[in-house]
């Protein structure tokens, strides 16, 4: 038989437990960049928003999105980077 009060807590553990993975994620991401790593954090920072999308269903992470537009502008993807910093200052 079914226990919802079990799957519901289940749902909670596991979105918890992606959260806490997206957070590390942003802080590794945050740590190429200073290290001038931009591919890494670049791929990093992807990894974020597909966990975020596919997973969670949320949009974007503005921590993310902030360390990957830096990310492209240092590799002089300047569109690039402009299109992630709109979602950062709106």
């Amino acid at each position: 038989m079914l226990n919802i009060d079990e799957t519901f807590s289940n749902i909670i553990n596991t979105s918890n437990f992606i959260l806490n993975k997206i957070e590390c994620m942003t802080n590794i991401a945050f740590c190429f960049y200073q290290m001038k790593k931009f591919e890494e954090t670049i791929a990093i920072t992807n990894n974020v928003f597909f966990l975020l999308k596919k997973v969670l269903k949320i949009q974007n992470n503005v921590r993310a999105l902030y360390f990957r537009a830096k990310a492209l502008k240092n590799l002089n993807r300047i569109e690039e980077a402009y299109e992630d910093i709109k979602f950062v200052c709106l």
